[in-house]
């Protein structure tokens, strides 16, 4: 048998003039319906992210109409009733400062020439400014409406980049009459509610977006070093600036093959661009290509006596085949194949099939998820900005119930805080209900409920017969309550509070709305978290403030009236023995006293800031010395002019500085006495002051002085917030003087910055 099956026999012969031509047939179509499959997926992709990026970006038009809106509603908040005079708007923006803090760059209002007339106070420094040839300026003189985003401009504190939003106010004849700007700063790393807002559209993990103004330059970038910088030069930006949505495949800056969505957004003048990794989508084609491949080969092992048969039912099928992908490629999308159950091409067909209903149901599916997401995303953002304006832990939980049963539907429900290491839930807000429900659920042991894990897993929905069977609320059913649900407040991990919602009608709620109510709930726990470690920092920093002015009554006047005590007791025995040396001792009981009493006044001082501010320098000056006398055995000679009539602010400054001084005088000097002068100079032509702090002590180098040492810092710091110089002498053996020199022209420079 073996040799009728010779390589160079007849039936071989058939076999092989049979199977390889079929086998290059079956490889060829093969290849095609790959390709055609690759083809129709590469073009699926690319159609999916065009809409997506195109849907992004009118979410983010959406998000930045709320912006806009705030403008609006300034600028009718400052009309007033009819027949009112509006309020001129530097009052009316210095008024209304709380309400434009997400602008954390300011808000500025110009008439229609583009000159700033207005500006809120932190950015008084732009009034009068020319802004005519702003970007969003010259939209609005063009088309009188909201720029909801412009170009990136230097309008910032210090010229820092900003981008803005602006709307124009009509006057009767429809003319343009003033235009306000909201700015925000652009900053890697920000805080802002602006940058909030753009990281939550990177939501996709294997995609990056950028936002671009109309110059190409990065609003935002998943790089925060980029942010700023010009990437005009990738094809996708030059197409988004051209106005065009669409996609873009080729080699990005890296080399890496990419897939690059663009879209403009509505009303703006930038444009948001989507890159995703060409080669990670590729996979999926590469797995339906792996499964061709193995049909291919099982062909290899199809009888040559079947191989006519086989030619004439394999070619209908993958004819049938080639012809759909070509069909789905050109965007016919509900194909199905029909071929021969228990074949190989049978396994192709249905793996066709799945993909092409696959496909169908990601576009039915996908604006339903975009409208759910975006629903999702408005509510945590709701909820976000309600639970972060205050601190206060009553006023969170007050606002966070009144916006969940706004976003829930419902009318009533409780708000409870769990304290850590209780077992009881304490009621800390609540809206909808009755005074007499009140007294019955204050507080509910927590066991009532469940225990903590099963409580913290997420929010639950109870029909009446599982929560009447706790026997806690009564009342409910007395009221007609049908359901309630229990949404856990969790911060790491942990359960710190309860939100208790209530229905008179049963809701059927999914577990997507579950779903949201346990990250709403979760959000939430953040924040109570957050006002309790506030709260915690606060009595932290008083008995911080505590053991400190114990330490310093500790170190000083303790110390100085223990002495005293000592010598009060002693000096009638040495008097009966020599009463000179009694009257020595006396004078020295005398200067202790004293002592005490200016450490004691220097104390006081220290907790009465206002106190401070008031008393003239030369004074403060003399306590100082006086009571460095008392406590270090050190003579220190004031000589301070009179009537200098110094800012308070000045005041301060310079007595902190000169506080330091001495304080570093007595700890590193080895001083024997020390000098602390103050009089007037003129400055530059202009009337001033100098303070001169001198000591006879040890010296050193100042140039083998660390930048960063405290002392000398801080007194920098002080001369610099008041437009004084600082200068420091010392040499090793010569001791050290510190020079500061203010002038009051110094002090109106910096008010004028």
């Amino acid at each position: 048998m073996l040799r009728r099956f010779h390589l160079r026999g007849l039936r071989a012969q058939i076999v092989a003039w049979s199977v390889v031509p079929t086998l290059v047939i079956l490889f060829g179509v093969g290849f095609f319906s790959f390709w055609t499959y690759t083809r129709v997926t590469e073009l699926l992709v690319m159609d999916r992210n065009r809409e997506l990026t195109r849907l992004l970006a009118g979410q983010m038009g959406l998000e930045l109409v709320e912006y806009a809106d705030r403008l609006v509603a300034l600028a009718e908040m400052r009309t007033g009733a009819e027949g009112e005079t509006p309020m001129p708007w530097l009052s009316h923006l210095d008024a209304r400062q709380a309400y434009l803090h997400d602008f954390d760059s300011g808000v500025v209002v110009l008439n229609s020439s583009g000159v700033v007339i207005a500006a809120d106070p932190r950015r008084y420094d732009l009034l009068g400014h020319d802004w005519s040839d702003r970007s969003h300026f010259r939209r609005i003189v063009t088309q009188p409406v909201p720029v909801l985003l412009s170009d990136i401009e230097e309008d910032g504190p210090q010229g820092g980049p900003v981008v803005a939003v602006a709307i124009p106010l009509l006057d009767d004849q429809g003319e343009l009459s003033e235009v306000v700007v909201g700015m925000f700063a652009i900053q890697p790393q920000t805080a802002s509610a602006f940058y909030r807002s753009l990281l939550r559209l990177d939501l996709r993990m294997e995609s990056r977006v950028y936002l671009v103004d109309s110059q190409g330059r990065a609003i935002y970038h998943h790089d925060p070093d980029r942010i700023g910088s010009d990437i005009s030069d990738r094809p996708a930006v030059q197409a988004v600036q051209a106005g065009f949505v669409g996609t873009w495949r080729g080699l990005d800056t890296g080399d890496m093959e990419i897939v690059a969505s663009y879209a403009p957004i509505p009303n703006t003048l930038c444009s948001l661009v989507e890159e995703e990794s060409w080669a990670a989508l590729r996979g999926i084609s590469w797995g339906y290509g792996r499964v061709l491949v193995f049909i291919l080969l099982l062909a290899l092992l199809v009888p040559a006596g079947v191989v006519a048969h086989a030619i004439r039912r394999i070619t209908w099928p993958i004819h049938r085949l080639t012809e759909s992908a070509q069909a789905m490629s050109q965007g016919e999308m509900e194909q199905i194949v029909d071929v021969p159950p228990n074949n190989e091409l049978g396994e192709l067909a249905a793996a066709f099939n799945h993909m092409s209903a696959r496909l169908q149901s990601f576009y039915s599916d996908l604006e339903r998820r975009v409208a759910a997401r975006t629903r999702e995303l408005s509510a945590m953002n709701a909820i976000a900005s309600v639970v972060s304006q205050s601190l206060d832990l009553h006023d969170i939980l007050a606002s966070a119930l009144d916006m969940v049963l706004e976003l829930m539907d419902m009318g009533t429900g409780t708000a409870y805080e769990l304290e850590p290491g209780s077992e009881v839930l304490r009621l800390i807000a609540q809206h909808g209900q009755t005074p007499q429900e009140l007294p019955q659920t204050r507080e509910i042991p927590l066991d009532a409920l469940g225990s903590r894990e099963e409580l913290a897993s997420g929010a639950q929905a109870w029909l009446r017969p599982q929560f009447a069977q706790t026997g806690l609320w009564p009342v409910l059913g007395r009221e007609g309550w049908q359901q309630v649900i229990l949404v856990p407040l969790v911060s790491k991990g942990e359960l710190i509070g309860l939100l208790n919602l209530r229905t008179r009608a049963p809701r059927d709620l999914g577990a997507q709305e579950l779903g949201l109510l346990t990250a709403i709930g979760n959000q939430i726990g953040v924040a109570v978290e957050n006002a309790r470690l506030y709260r915690e920092a606060g009595t932290l920093a008083a008995m911080a403030e505590r053991n400190r002015l114990a330490q310093d009554l500790h170190d000083s006047v303790t110390q100085t009236i223990f002495t005293v005590n000592l010598l009060a007791g002693v000096i009638p025995i040495i008097y009966e023995e020599n009463a000179e040396e009694a009257r020595f001792h006396l004078d020295e009981l005398g200067q202790l006293a004293r002592s005490a009493l200016n450490e004691l006044r220097a104390l006081l001082l220290e907790l009465r800031p206002a106190t401070l501010a008031q008393m003239p320098l030369e004074e403060l000056l003399t306590r100082l010395g006086e009571s460095t006398a008392g406590s270090a055995r050190m003579p220190v000679h004031v000589m301070a002019e009179r009537s200098l009539n110094l800012p308070a602010r000045v005041r301060v400054a310079l007595y902190r500085i000169a506080q330091e001084a001495i304080n570093n005088v007595v700890k590193h000097s080895l001083a024997d006495q020390a000098w602390i002068r103050l009089r007037r100079r003129s400055i530059g032509g202009d009337q001033g002051v100098e303070l001169l702090i001198r000591d006879d002590g040890q010296g050193f180098d100042p140039s083998a002085v660390e930048d960063g040492h405290l002392g000398l810092a801080i007194m920098r710091e002080r001369a610099s917030d008041i437009g004084a110089t600082l200068t420091l002498q010392s040499a090793p053996g010569g001791g050290t003087t510190v020079r500061v020199l203010w002038s009051a022209s110094a002090q109106a420079d910096e008010e004028t910055d």
